[in-house]
């Protein structure tokens, strides 16, 4: 029996694109041969090789499921979807799995619509299809799914016929997840100096403008991204020549070199929540270059004298909360480093090619930050008898699992595992948008594929244009004072909303706690059945908050180890411990607060 007919409308009904696609192929022949198990159910060949068990593939793909469910995995991606029977396994034993599929040919997927019924799958919400999609469309999937523990599922055949596409498949698959570790651990580590910031700096929101207003101010005009990689210290004597010809747009942390050398950038990028980082600006005049920022900046960068500032949109709910009180500003690209931002907001400013100077993303000379930065300057400060300065340059070098990698000169050059992180940013975002062209100045800078090395002395081939940029930034204007004053009242009224909808979710998931310790202690009258009514109760009611997000912000790690929990666990004590940190992270707001309305 043919089932092309049903599955092509249930296609076209409920995924569009897919069925777009299919269309100009249907007269395509079968790739698949099949035969009929002992088992009744159909099993397959590709290019000779046996997808599915021959005997019944229904019960193998059940036993593998079973085994793979057993986690409770959040995710689940089916690399190779032959005649779907892993698909339908997953639907039919797990209730909130989502599943992602990913094969490069719509050929088989449509000789599989010919051959079987697919309607369960084809119909249900929880199945996301990439069939034909790029290597890399499973890492813009991945980012939007729910959080939780992801399990890879291999039709082996399949996979070894097609081994470049899915090889490269996995490699975007551990690019996502090495990412999401790196996110996850700094979340841990910053999110309440993040919280803390947000709150510190409401009374600097309504002077930020939005970078919105920045959009191609610069026509095609070439912009000049300076970072602190240690290329930048053979090319810092050019930069004063540089300047005439192009905008300037640097990073935090090449600011004290610039600023020895005489040098005013016109765009500042300064977006790190640490004290430490502030340090870089230290005795460096801001007053004459444009800060941009965002929100959860460490507060001390805004009390030294800068010129007009410009805030990013927030990245965090609860920044996200008061710029709806302000209104929605433009997000900057965000891949874990300052140069990453900067980078977007060079994009921005013009549409014409961004270069960049110390981009290196790598140790070339075994050098980790140009000659004289601050890093340098702490490490000889915090350097003592068992900690000296020469240990802690060791330390930059091969704390993050040192190897070699191709450099823009076709040599090698010494990176880690966190600089390829930022590497495979940079890579994916210029796919996405390869109009962005974009050049490295340096040799021994790590390659990055879609930016191309050219030779810094090419440079000082464009022409000077430094009294018409000067000209464009005279005409970027502050935000008045009178609207100053008037958003500044609004984000107070904010705050007053938020302190109300924080308290009553400190009280409702203190009530949560309460009735589960008397029933867990025993000695009260209170049965399971009250317990859980009591707690859908007080869920519904939290749902309704507007504070649940931007409390839930602080507990990712909890509520990450709570997803992935064994169903076997004691539910009631999971619930209670997440209970407890909701708590504990609105009360932390609501005492950062306190403390900013009484200091303000």
């Amino acid at each position: 029996m043919n089932y092309l007919k049903q599955n092509l409308a249930a296609l076209e009904k409920n995924i569009p694109e897919l069925y777009n696609s299919m269309i100009p192929i249907l007269d395509a022949r079968q790739v698949f041969e099949t035969k009929e198990t002992p088992g009744g159910a159909l099993t397959a060949r590709y290019k000779g090789k046996l997808l599915h068990s021959a005997y019944d593939p229904v019960k193998e793909a059940e036993r593998t499921i079973r085994r793979t469910l057993e986690s409770n995995p959040a995710v689940c991606i089916v690399e190779g979807f032959a005649l779907g029977y892993y698909v339908s396994a997953i639907l039919t034993h797990s209730e909130d799995t989502l599943v992602i599929i990913i094969d490069n040919s719509i050929e088989r997927f449509l000789s599989a619509c010919k051959l079987l019924d697919l309607r369960d799958i084809l119909f249900s919400e929880r199945v996301i299809f990439l069939i034909g999609s790029s290597e890399d469309a499973v890492s813009s999937v991945l980012r939007a799914a729910p959080p939780g523990e992801i399990k890879i599922l291999r039709n082996r055949n399949l996979v070894n016929i097609e081994a470049d596409y899915f090889n490269a498949v996995e490699n975007a698959i551990k690019r996502f997840a090495n990412r999401q570790k790196v996110n996850n651990a700094t979340l841990n580590k910053f999110a309440h100096i993040w919280i803390r910031n947000l709150i510190s700096n409401i009374k600097v929101l309504p002077e930020a403008g939005s970078i919105e207003i920045l959009e191609g101010i610069f026509g095609t005009f070439p912009v000049l991204l300076l970072a602190a990689g240690p290329s930048l210290t053979g090319l810092l004597p050019r930069i004063k020549l540089y300047r005439q010809r192009f905008v300037l747009v640097a990073v935090d942390t090449v600011m004290r070199a610039l600023n020895e050398a005489g040098i005013t950038p016109d765009f500042l990028v300064v977006i790190d929540p640490q004290y430490w980082n502030v340090r870089h600006l230290d005795r460096v005049d801001l007053s004459k270059t444009i800060l941009v920022s965002e929100s959860s900046t460490h507060p001390a960068v805004f009390r030294k004298g800068h010129g007009r500032l410009f805030f990013a949109a927030s990245l965090f709910p609860l920044g996200q909360f008061m710029e709806s009180f302000t209104g929605e500003r433009r997000q900057l690209g965000a891949g874990g480093s300052v140069a990453t931002s900067a980078w977007d907001l060079a994009h921005i400013l013009t549409k014409g090619p961004v270069y960049c100077c110390g981009l290196d993303l790598g140790f070339p000379d075994r050098e980790t930050h140009y000659r004289g930065s601050f890093f340098e300057e702490r490490a000889h400060m915090m350097s003592g008898r068992f900690s000296s300065a020469e240990t802690a340059a060791f330390q930059a070098l091969t704390g993050a699992f040192p190897f070699f990698m191709q450099n823009n000169s076709g040599g090698k050059t010494l990176t880690d595992s966190r600089l390829v992180i930022y590497k495979q940013w940079f890579e994916e975002r210029l796919k996405q948008s390869p109009e962005k062209k974009t050049f490295s100045l340096s040799p021994k800078g790590i390659r990055i594929d879609g930016i191309d090395f050219t030779d810094a002395e090419k440079l000082l081939d464009s022409p000077p244009i430094r009294n018409t940029i000067d000209r464009i930034l005279g005409t970027i204007p502050p935000v008045p004072e009178k609207i100053q004053k008037t958003l500044y009242e609004k984000l107070l009224v904010g705050l007053t909303i938020l302190t109300q909808d924080l308290n009553e979710l400190s009280l409702t998931t203190q009530g949560s706690i309460d009735i589960i310790n008397q029933y867990t202690e025993g000695g009260s009258n209170v049965t399971l059945n009250k317990v859980l009514n009591t707690l859908d109760k007080n869920d519904k009611r939290i749902v309704q908050l507007q504070s649940k997000n931007i409390s839930g912000f602080l507990i990712q790690s909890i509520l990450q180890e709570t997803l992935t929990k064994s169903s076997r666990a004691n539910s009631l004590e999971v619930s209670k411990n997440l209970y407890c940190k909701i708590k504990e992270a609105a009360d932390y707001h609501l005492t950062l607060i306190k403390q900013y309305s009484e200091n303000c």
